[in-house]
């Protein structure tokens, strides 16, 4: 919750800049008289009229914004890299056959099919080994079938050939993106 909190409030540009806290500093400093004394806790405080304090630039009006944001999020290149990665035809058609109801149902029963084979065979493989040693190279294998099996046989079975192409390019768009 509290990730969501701070990219939520990341991608709403809610920064306060330097300049904004030098002037409410000089603000203070320059009118002492707006310490309020003699007032009920429950009362609000009100600055002064005749010198309100400067609204923050991302706080302004639009008309009153400058061309320049402190952090304008579709102008940086890792969200560019992002949109054009989910603008590529092959990746928007391969999404759109993931998310079919039908594609949807078999993977989960295959995946629940292969779960209970995988704690059957494990079940079975795992008393046959001897010493500890064979025990983890017999867990290592039956671990990497799993993965193998999971992550690129079942899917590719279910989804067609464009389930290889949607790994090619999340492939590639992973070395982009952190290269």
């Amino acid at each position: 919750m509290k990730r969501c909190l701070l990219i939520l409030l990341a991608l709403t540009s809610f920064t306060v800049s330097a300049q904004t806290i030098d002037q409410v500093k000089k603000f203070k400093v320059s009118n002492p008289s707006n310490t309020v004394s003699n007032t009920p806790s429950n009362a609000p405080s009100v600055a002064p009229q005749s010198s309100p304090l400067p609204l923050a630039p991302n706080l302004q009006p639009p008309s009153a914004q400058s061309t320049e944001q402190p952090f304008n999020f579709l102008l940086n290149p890792k969200v560019q890299k992002i949109a054009k990665f989910l603008s590529n035809k092959k990746i928007v058609s391969a999404l759109n056959t993931f998310s079919e109801r039908e594609n949807i149902r078999k993977m989960l029963k295959a995946q629940l099919a292969l779960m209970l084979v995988m704690f059957i065979l494990r079940a079975w493989i795992s008393p046959k080994t001897k010493t500890f040693m064979a025990g983890l190279l017999a867990n290592l294998w039956l671990t990497a079938l799993y993965l193998f099996v999971s992550l690129l046989l079942l899917p590719n079975f279910i989804y067609g050939p464009g389930y290889l192409d949607f790994v090619k390019e999340a492939y590639a768009f992973s070395k982009e993106f952190t290269g």
